[in-house]
């Protein structure tokens, strides 16, 4: 999906950040131990996986308003939101992962989110001072 308006916030772009950053940080978490980059690889796959869920069906209520969409969304939100939570402790209490790389992996959107955001204001702000 491409941003549509200066100043929006490329999804898809947030999506290949995303991943890069699984790829790059797994293979930086393979410098400490195989379990540490199984752990963070772990986390990052339930993050960026659910990120992609989401805005598949973000995307249908948009085109489709109507009340049953919205419904259907908001039901397969909250199974999605029970199944990680029932994989996370899972994960944990199995005793083969290293939480602390699992937690990292986690956060793999949110500093994707971060990251092209930051992008887009630095960019942003370039073009005003050019402007005036």
């Amino acid at each position: 999906m491409k941003a549509e308006t200066k100043g929006d916030l490329d999804l898809a772009l947030v999506e290949m950040t995303a991943w890069g950053l699984t790829v790059a940080a797994t293979t930086l978490a393979f410098l400490d131990s195989t379990r540490a980059a199984l752990s963070l690889l772990a986390g990052a796959l339930i993050s960026n996986l659910s990120f992609l869920l989401l805005k598949r069906g973000l995307l249908k209520v948009v085109r489709r308003p109507d009340s049953g969409a919205k419904n259907r969304f908001m039901i397969k939100y909250y199974l999605k939101i029970a199944l990680i939570g029932v994989i996370l402790i899972w994960l944990i209490r199995s005793g083969e992962i290293n939480k602390f790389y699992l937690l990292a992996g986690l956060g793999a959107v949110f500093i994707a989110i971060f990251a092209c955001t930051m992008s887009l204001l630095a960019r942003g702000g370039k073009k005003s001072r050019e402007a005036s």
